[in-house]
């Protein structure tokens, strides 16, 4: 998805802390979601 890897781990580390499994899946998803965002906006 053109995330580095360690940003990817950190994200679900921190959601698996925040908000267990769920969480452990919606951060990185929502991450993606951000930087995809922020990435399309800059052209």
């Amino acid at each position: 998805m053109g995330i580095n890897p360690i940003f990817t781990l950190v994200a679900m580390f921190l959601g698996l802390k925040i908000a267990g499994i769920m969480g452990m899946l919606a951060l990185p998803l929502s991450l993606t979601v951000i930087v995809e965002y922020y990435r399309n906006a800059a052209q």
